[in-house]
């Protein structure tokens, strides 16, 4: 989804949003984890999306990468903004976030920009932290 920011902050039920999530089977997974969202996972397609519960309009999506192989999650497979791909290595993903704004953090194992798409971008990184474990678009 080469531009995922447009459904940013977009409501949950909002046609545009719901008509790129029919392209995937139901959700495998809907819960709430004991927060203030409730997520939507796409386990085969490696997407997850999170919706404020009060607003209900979406404010992340979850893009997944090459998992550990006993994960029941698909590697997301489509572009994304900027050039990004799930599937780059930890480095390419820097090399080309770097310059799309400042970071604001940089842990071992999660790096997270601000960028010039209207949305801050995150960086998970797999045990080995040289592959993308996930990739986030959030407000």
């Amino acid at each position: 989804m080469k531009d995922v920011e447009r459904f940013l902050g977009k409501s949950f039920s909002d046609p545009e949003v719901q008509g790129w999530l029919a392209g995937f089977r139901e959700a495998d997974e809907v819960g709430d984890s004991g927060q203030a969202h409730v997520h939507h996972t796409f386990k085969q397609a490696g997407v997850t999306l999170m919706v404020d519960r009060n607003s209900g309009k979406v404010f992340c999506f979850v893009f997944y990468g090459p998992q550990e192989p006993s994960s029941d999650y698909g590697t997301y497979s489509s572009e994304l903004p900027l050039g990004l791909l799930a599937t780059m290595s930890a480095d390419e993903a820097t090399a080309v976030l770097d310059p799309t704004g400042p970071r604001l953090f940089d842990d071992a194992r999660e790096k997270g920009w601000e960028t010039s798409l209207g949305c801050r971008v995150s960086i998970e990184l797999g045990r080995d932290l040289r592959t993308i474990r996930s990739i986030s678009f959030y407000l």
